[in-house]
């Protein structure tokens, strides 16, 4: 991909697309959903008027932004090209087309952590009826590391399937590693990239990623209901789709010819009419992410995630799930609380004060975006160790 050079990221500049902030609420729940810009609804009401009051038929309006969107997607990612990149409804369907399209044998053995959101593991444990060993790699304190997946690896192994960054731990995967071992013992490497797409660098070609899915609607701000597979060509070769559509072939105008000749690119996947409106806002949200920059979002991120650490690394009665190092954390920041807090009710009293978090398997996640500012981050943090030392944490 051609890279041009993102501008410098100015966070007052941006902050001012979010209408919501105007409530005073600090959202720090990014790895659940993201607000939608103004750049975004914008452009989805664009349409919407073309669609109620212009022209009716928007397929001249769609297709510049349709196809420019791929192209957005293959930069954020840094894919061979935007061939090798199709919408999807969410990521299950994106792993649901690599876990039908591959051709199994009783006895092949994929490879998944035991830390997964369930989204990376339905539809894997869903082979087990073809006679496919789905093994799940216990993990260390929320981590499934790179040498874990080494060890783990028989000769059986034929794919094995991650999140670049756990939904739970925060735990960022050293991609590069697994790639590169997965590439000399001859596995498919698969990705749940929801979590880190939008939010750290990604290169899935460097990383020797096969095939990488993302749902539109967390760090890259996008609308519901979409998300992108992205494939490359040696995996795709190896796979037969397992749906077909009228646009998923060749010759999709000749109407009658019925020959089901699959597209040379990653669009063979896609069957048929497309949510055109979540895709020009899909697109309106990865172009202010690509002008940003994934390297400046990224710092940014991290120096955000930094000061919640610094804060709770020195309670003797938390448990930090995530990472200290920079290396193998990107935006979520979870911790462990003693059974004196009763998560739901934190949640409420943090409601209270406009502060909007997660409880995910009874564990505090905060998760801030590149729009956050310290203050933000800071006011949380200090309102909830508050909170916790009313309740004897210490």
């Amino acid at each position: 991909m051609n890279v041009q050079p993102a501008q410098s990221l100015n966070v007052a500049e941006v902050r001012e697309l979010f209408p919501f902030l105007k409530q005073g609420t600090c959202y720090l729940n990014h790895a659940a959903i993201s607000p939608l810009s103004s750049k975004v609804t914008n452009a989805i009401k664009n349409r919407l008027d073309i669609r109620s009051l212009g022209s009716i038929e928007a397929f001249t309006h769609d297709k510049p932004i349709i196809d420019d969107c791929r192209v957005q997607i293959a930069r954020l990612i840094n894919a061979e090209s935007e061939e090798r990149i199709a919408f999807v409804p969410n990521t299950s369907s994106g792993l649901n087309i690599i876990a039908n399209g591959v051709k199994w044998s009783p006895g092949d053995q994929i490879l998944i952590g035991d830390v997964e959101f369930p989204t990376n593991v339905y539809p894997f444990l869903n082979l087990r009826r073809l006679g496919v060993d789905v093994k799940l790699i216990t993990n260390d304190n929320g981590s499934v590391t790179a040498e874990m997946i080494e060890k783990a690896t028989t000769p059986k192994t034929k794919l094995v399937s991650i999140s670049t960054v756990q939904f739970l731990s925060g735990y960022r995967a050293d991609m590069e590693r697994i790639g590169e071992w997965c590439r000399r013992h001859d596995i498919w490497f698969v990705v749940d990239g929801i979590q880190a797409v939008g939010a750290i660098e990604l290169d899935v070609v460097a990383s020797h990623v096969d095939a990488l899915c993302a749902g539109s609607h967390k760090w890259q701000m996008g609308p519901q209901g979409l998300g992108f597979l992205y494939v490359n060509k040696r995996m795709q070769d190896a796979i037969r789709p397992s749906n077909a559509g009228w646009l998923s072939v060749t010759a999709p105008w000749e109407l009658l010819d019925y020959n089901l000749e699959f597209l040379p690119t990653a669009m063979r996947y896609e069957l048929g009419t497309m949510n055109a409106n979540g895709i020009v806002g899909y697109h309106a949200a990865l172009k202010l992410l690509n002008e940003i920059g994934i390297r400046n979002i990224q710092q940014r991120i991290l120096d955000l995630t930094s000061r919640i650490l610094s804060e709770f690394s020195h309670w003797d009665d938390i448990r930090i799930l995530t990472p200290n190092d920079d290396h193998h954390r990107a935006g979520i920041v979870t911790l462990d609380l003693p059974e004196m807090v009763d998560p739901d009710g934190l949640m409420e009293n943090l409601s209270k004060e406009n502060i909007v978090v997660a409880i995910r398997n009874g564990m505090l996640r905060l998760s801030p975006h590149f729009y956050n500012t310290e203050q933000e981050v800071d006011h949380s943090v200090s309102i909830i160790s508050d909170l916790l030392r009313k309740k004897g944490v210490k």
